[in-house]
């Protein structure tokens, strides 16, 4: 029943999320560490395609629990390392040099800053179909879009063949603020016009 005029996809600070064409060998997973957002299923992934993982991101109490039994026991800050909650900066070069950022969520997200900065800075995406993804991976060219736990370790292997400049201007052409300006002005015109 809503009225529905258009999507305007948000924006973020381009500069205060660089381009990086440098990457290092490990994966990230940034975000709550909750079941929904998928930090165990990102464990497993990094294991099965046997490259180290970082994982960034606040604990909620509701969730102790399941990282205590699902992520904590896997910590051993060599192939599996905890680096807590990160200010942006921080988190903007953990980005930068990740080979992919991991992203198995299991719920239909909205819209996540996450996959959007970590692709401003040229890191693909490995995800699932879940909410927003869809729209934000360009299959084969940002990321990959994954079913299983499976499909995202073979991913891995894939990474190379990807361009951090285009991850890049997928983020330019779509989520700049700029862009994100331009849509509402369309939008208001069509509203009051």
């Amino acid at each position: 029943d809503l009225n529905y005029v258009a999507t305007v996809y948000n924006s973020i600070p381009m500069d205060e999320f660089p381009l990086c064409t440098e990457k290092e060998d490990y994966l990230l997973f940034a975000g709550r560490l909750s079941p929904e957002k998928g930090s165990d299923r990102a464990v497993q992934i990094a294991r099965q395609a046997k490259r180290p993982l970082r994982l960034a991101g606040i604990v909620e109490p509701q969730h102790q629990q399941f990282f205590d039994e699902k992520v904590k026991p896997h910590l051993d800050d060599r192939s599996v390392t905890y680096l807590g909650n990160l200010p942006q900066k921080e988190l903007a070069k953990q980005y930068q040099r990740a080979a992919a950022v991991l992203f198995p969520i299991s719920w239909c997200e909205p819209c996540s800053w996450v996959g959007i900065e970590a692709q401003a800075s040229g890191t693909p995406i490995i995800g699932t179909r879940y909410g927003y993804l869809p729209e934000l991976i360009r299959e084969g060219e940002t990321g990959f879009l994954v079913d299983t736990v499976e499909e995202a370790a073979a991913a891995v292997d894939r990474l190379g063949a990807l361009d951090p400049q285009a991850c890049r201007a997928n983020v330019e052409a779509r989520f700049s603020v700029q862009v994100m300006a331009q849509g509402y002005e369309r939008v208001f015109r069509k509203v009051i016009g």
